[in-house]
């Protein structure tokens, strides 16, 4: 088509309405032809921005979810599943098998497990450090499995004994910073490197990393008396005003290591197929 010929209509109806359901795609998509529309208009090819958000696209498709909520439903694993899944984790020699181990057990997001590196572990202390990373607030009336508004703390998470111990092993074969580098060795893991191998390993094609995190949630819901604070700030989500969020945080370290050990002892206990042969022995 003509440059100068496009339609918003026609850019909603052929290009971002049948992507609208990946929104972060739409977003990206929608932002590219924004500017390239931009330079039309500079380069004298048209007058107007058919892609502009505020003025074309937001009046008729409205506003985009904000970054940082849930955009969809993050298939969990139940966990009365997970003892049995770990196990089968423990006997593949491959770095993406243990990615989603450290994931599971320390129940952070995709993107924190890529860019960890050594130089934020403390494995002496047991302790995970990301200086200035953010942690999440949980946003009044949020679902479980939400997320809340960004801010700009420190990061601290205590490490299982189980997490540790991987951890340790995989210090002594270390390549560069990053605890889980690429191939080309310069940067960190693909995003989708276990996303595939969650969905190989586990026969369930409709899983998602993201929802590990559910099913630490549902166990401590389901199975615990934990409080229910002490389990949102395992998963970073600081509940409270902006006075109680800065007092709580670095707060209940000791508390969340408690938690986060007893989810990785009931994570890594043997599952009950093989207890039976065992006995049955």
């Amino acid at each position: 088509m003509r440059m100068d010929e496009i339609t918003t209509d026609q850019i909603i109806k052929l290009v971002l309405g049948p992507i609208r359901h990946k929104v972060e795609t739409t977003r990206d998509v929608r932002q590219r032809l924004q500017k390239i529309f931009k330079v039309a208009i500079g380069d004298e090819l048209r007058r107007d921005n058919p892609a502009d958000y505020e003025t074309r696209i937001e009046p008729k498709m409205g506003k985009a979810p904000k970054r940082g909520r849930v955009r969809g439903h993050h298939k969990a694993m139940s966990h009365q599943d997970v003892p049995a899944f770990m196990h089968k984790l423990s006997t593949i020699a491959d770095q993406s098998a243990r990615a989603i181990e450290i994931t599971a057990l320390t129940v952070a997001r995709t993107h924190e497990i890529q860019n960890m590196r050594w130089s934020q572990l403390d494995l002496d202390r047991g302790q995970w450090d990301i200086i200035g990373a953010g942690v999440e607030t949980a946003a009044p009336g949020e679902t479980e499995g939400g997320t809340g508004t960004k801010n700009s703390y420190d990061r601290r998470t205590p490490l299982p004994r189980q997490a540790l111990a991987i951890l340790r092993e995989m210090y002594e074969k270390r390549i560069n910073d990053y605890v889980f580098p690429g191939r080309d060795l310069d940067g960190q893991m693909s995003n989708n490197t276990m996303l595939k191998a969650l969905k190989e390993i586990s026969g369930d094609p409709t899983l998602t990393v993201h929802g590990l995190r559910g099913t630490f949630r549902t166990w401590a819901q389901d199975e615990t008396e934990f409080e229910e604070e002490i389990v949102e700030h395992c998963m970073h989500h600081i509940t409270g005003d902006d006075a109680e969020k800065a007092y709580k945080h670095g707060q209940a370290l000791r508390k969340r290591r408690i938690v986060l050990q007893a989810w990785a002892d009931f994570a890594t206990k043997p599952p009950a197929k093989l207890i039976a042969t065992a006995r049955a022995a």
